[in-house]
C-alpha cells in the first residue's frame, strides 16, 4: 500500500553490558520475583550493573579478543572505532553492520562474536578455515534463508529485504571455510521467551537492541516483548510476533500507523513519500498526515486553520477533487520554503488553467447560479461576462443584468439561496 519515507537515520541505543569473560546458565527452576523463570549469570566476572542495562563497558582491541593482527587493525579504523580509543563501545558495535575483510590475509575471525549487529560480510579470499556466527544473527538469516549463489572457489548467501531500510544481509565465504554455529552464543529460547547470549556470557536487559539489523526490547529479565505496544523515554515502538520493532506502515488492529526508520511511532505530522520511477526519469511526492495518536487519517482534515482532504488510501488530494457529488479544489503551496507543500482547500474566486471560477465558503464549486452576479456554468465555468443584481420597483423585486434580461418562470440561486420568480419576473421569495 505504502512506501517507506526517506528520513535520516540516527541511532537509538539503550543497550546492555559487554563484559570480557563470564559465562551465562539458564536455570529453568529459578523465578524472578514476579514469578517469571530468570535467566542466572554465572561466574564473578559479571557485575549487576551488566544485567540492568549498563553502556560504559566496552570490548578490548587486543590480542585476547581479536587475535588475528589484520582483523583486529580493521576494527581500530576510525569507520569502526570511531573515538579511537582502541575500543568497542556498545554504540560502536551497533554502528558496524558490514565489513569488507575478501583477500586480507585474515586466518581467524574469532571477536567477531562481538559484533552482534553485522548484516554483510565478505571474507572469500582468507585463508579462514572455520568460522562461528552463533552471535551474529543478521549473518546466520542470511546463511540458512538466504539465496545462495556459487561463484566458483566462493559462495554467496544474500537475504533480500521487504524494503530497504532493513540492511542487506549477505555473507561471502569460501567454498572451503566451515560455517557453524556451535558456540551456543546468540538467540536462545525457554519456556518464558526468547533471549540472547552475548559473547561474554552476559544478556541483553531493560533496553533497546540492534541485532543483525533488527531492533529488540528486552524486559527486566532478559527476554524480548512480542505482539505489544512499548513507551520507552517518550517514544512509542510497536514489537511483531519475533519481536522486531515496526518500520514504514502497518495495520494494528484495523488502523494504520508509520513508524521511522529509527522505528519510533510518528504523531501529529506528515509523512511525505518521495517515488521514483528511474526509467522515465519521473518523480511523485504522496503526502500522509497522522495524529496525535499517530493514526493515519482520511477524509476531511482541519490542519492548523487550513482544510485538507485524504483519499481512503490516506493520500492527500490535491487538484480537482469530487467528494459526495460536489467539486472542490485543492492548491498545493509551491513556495521553496513550505515542506511539505501541502495542498489547502480554495474558497473565493480562482483561476485555474485560464478559466475562472467560484468556490463557496464550504469550498464547494458553485454551478448553476449566481454568484455576486455573476452566471457559472454547469461545469462551474465563468464565460458570461455580463453582470445581474437585484432591482426593485413598485410592484417587488426582480432581478436582471444590463442585457435586458430577467428572470420569470424559473428557479434561481443567487449567493447561495434559491429564489422563485413568476411569470412577471417579480421574485415571490425575497
Amino acid at each position: 500500500m505504502k512506501n517507506v519515507l526517506v528520513k535520516s537515520a540516527l541511532s537509538l541505543l539503550l543497550s546492555s553490558s559487554i563484559l570480557i569473560g563470564g559465562s551465562i546458565g539458564v536455570l529453568a527452576d529459578e523465578q524472578t520475583p514476579d514469578g517469571s523463570e530468570a535467566i542466572e549469570v554465572e561466574g564473578d566476572t559479571v557485575s549487576e550493573d551488566a544485567l540492568y542495562g549498563s553502556t560504559d563497558k566496552k570490548v578490548a582491541l587486543n590480542s585476547t579478543n581479536f587475535p588475528d593482527a589484520t582483523f583486529r587493525d580493521i576494527l581500530r579504523d576510525t569507520d569502526y572505532d570511531t573515538n579511537g580509543d582502541g575500543y568497542l563501545s556498545e554504540t560502536e558495535i551497533d554502528g558496524i553492520k558490514r565489513l569488507y575483510l575478501s583477500y586480507k590475509d585474515i586466518s581467524s575471525l574469532k571477536g567477531i562474536e562481538y559484533l552482534t549487529n553485522l548484516c554483510e560480510l565478505y571474507i572469500s579470499g582468507n585463508n579462514i578455515s572455520s568460522v562461528d556466527l552463533s552471535a551474529n544473527p543478521g549473518l546466520k538469516r542470511a546463511y540458512e534463508t538466504g539465496e545462495t549463489t556459487v561463484f566458483g572457489s566462493y559462495t554467496k548467501y544474500e537475504c533480500y529485504n521487504e524494503a530497504w531500510a532493513h540492511p542487506l544481509r549477505t555473507l561471502t565465504v569460501d567454498n572451503t571455510t566451515k560455517v557453524t554455529f556451535s558456540s551456543g552464543l546468540g538467540w536462545k529460547q525457554n519456556s518464558s521467551g526468547w533471549w540472547f547470549k552475548n559473547a561474554d556470557g552476559s544478556y541483553p536487559n531493560d533496553c533497546l537492541k540492534y541485532l543483525g539489523g533488527f531492533l529488540f526490547c528486552f524486559d527486566k529479565n532478559g527476554y524480548i516483548v512480542t505482539n505489544t505496544w512499548k513507551e520507552i523515554d517518550g517514544t512509542w515502538y510497536y514489537f511483531d510476533k519475533e519481536g522486531e520493532a515496526f518500520f514504514d506502515w502497518h495495520n494494528i488492529n484495523g488502523k494504520w500507523y508509520f513508524f521511522g526508520i529509527n522505528h519510533d511511532l510518528w504523531t501529529g505530522n506528515y509523512i511525505v513519500i518521495h517515488n521514483w520511477e528511474i526509467l522515465k526519469g519521473i518523480q511523485t511526492t504522496t503526502v500522509y498526515y497522522v495524529n496525535d495518536d499517530g493514526v493515519m487519517q482520511t477524509g476531511w482534515q482541519l490542519i492548523n486553520g487550513e482544510w485538507r482532504y485524504f483519499n481512503n488510501s490516506g493520500e492527500m488530494q490535491t487538484g480537482w477533487v469530487n467528494v459526495s457529488g460536489k467539486w472542490y479544489y485543492f492548491e498545493e503551496d509551491q513556495s521553496e520554503a513550505k515542506n511539505p507543500r501541502v495542498a489547502t482547500m480554495i474558497t473565493g474566486w480562482k483561476e485555474i488553467n485560464g478559466t475562472w471560477y467560484y468556490f463557496k465558503s464550504s469550498g464547494a464549486m458553485a454551478a448553476n447560479e449566481f454568484w455576486n452576479g455573476y452566471w457559472l456554468n454547469a461545469d462551474g465555468s465563468w464565460t458570461y461576462k455580463h453582470v445581474a443584481s437585484w432591482k426593485q420597483n413598485s410592484k417587488g423585486w426582480w432581478y436582471g443584468d444590463d442585457t435586458g434580461w430577467y428572470a420569470k418562470n424559473e428557479t434561481l440561486t443567487i449567493n447561495g439561496k434559491s429564489y422563485n420568480f413568476n411569470s412577471s419576473g417579480y421574485c415571490t421569495n425575497p
